[in-house]
């Protein structure tokens, strides 16, 4: 997770943590209990999750919420 300090958006965060993880959409998604579309948009920063779920997100890639969703 060298690159990580260097973005600033949930979006982007998520979305390297994601790649990192080498997960597929699908995995990730059965994972967290949410559907493949919903990963794809967080991946996209077409929509944001609710706190539930950045709960479940940071702990599943073991982050903290607060940094997770800082800008």
């Amino acid at each position: 997770m060298q690159n990580i300090a260097k973005v600033s958006t949930f979006q982007e965060r998520f979305a390297e943590l994601f790649s990192e993880s080498n997960k597929t959409t699908r995995g990730l998604a059965a994972e967290l209990h949410v559907s493949n579309q919903t990963v794809s948009a967080w991946k996209t920063g077409a929509r944001s999750p609710k706190e539930p779920t950045i709960i479940a997100i940071a702990q599943y890639f073991g982050v903290s919420e607060m940094w997770l969703m800082r800008s």
